[in-house]
């Protein structure tokens, strides 16, 4: 199995050398020819009970749904001579993902005329996240999020805040948090605690 996905994935050949990854044992969990490594098949056995005890509870078309729309980190289907990743078809990996420095550390440079395939494991309007295939690594993007935070701190830093608080303040604001805009709860004036938060450029 282990060799399948080494060829399928074109990260080695059928057999094995010596810079790749230990081989994991594969069990199949069912008898239509469906193998799982042995390091997620507990997770897949507790998906597969979750299944079946809201089966019971939602009936038959819904425990269709869930069981086709099943999802496993990995599998080799023997039957139907599939390799799938969190029930995803293979893919390049995209190429604005080349200039991970986590990846390039590992990996070394991605060329873009051989990128490695990947399986898409969640995507949602601000994160994308992959997995390497034979790689045993996953890769996320993130953009940053349009929407304005509000830390609910009404009161702005320094102008609002009580003579005690921009003493004690002062002295170290500059160096910690440079260029940070601060804000503070309101019950700063008449306590001996001051909550501030603040937001900073990445």
């Amino acid at each position: 199995m282990e060799a399948i996905e080494r060829v399928v994935s074109y990260t080695g050949l059928r057999r094995r050398a010596p810079t790749d990854p230990p081989a994991r044992g594969w069990r199949r969990v069912n008898r239509f020819g469906r193998y799982l490594p042995e390091t997620e098949l507990p997770a897949a056995l507790a998906a597969q009970e979750r299944t079946r005890a809201l089966a019971e509870a939602d009936g038959y078309r819904t425990w269709l749904w869930r069981v086709c729309n099943e999802s496993v980190d990995t599998e080799i289907n023997v039957e139907l001579g599939e390799f799938t990743i969190k029930s995803s078809r293979a893919m390049l990996t995209p190429v604005h993902m080349s200039d991970f420095d986590d990846y390039r550390q590992l990996f070394g440079p991605m060329d873009a005329a051989r990128r490695p395939q990947c399986a898409l494991v969640s995507s949602s309007a601000e994160r994308q996240q992959v997995r390497l295939l034979g790689l045993r690594h996953d890769l996320v993007a993130w953009t940053a999020d349009p929407r304005p935070m509000d830390l609910g701190y009404p009161l702005a830093y320094p102008s609002a805040a009580p003579a005690w608080v921009r003493e004690v303040a002062a002295p170290w604001l500059a160096r910690v948090l440079p260029g940070v805009a601060l804000r503070m709860a309101p019950h700063a004036a008449h306590a001996d605690v001051a909550l501030l938060a603040g937001t900073a450029a990445p």
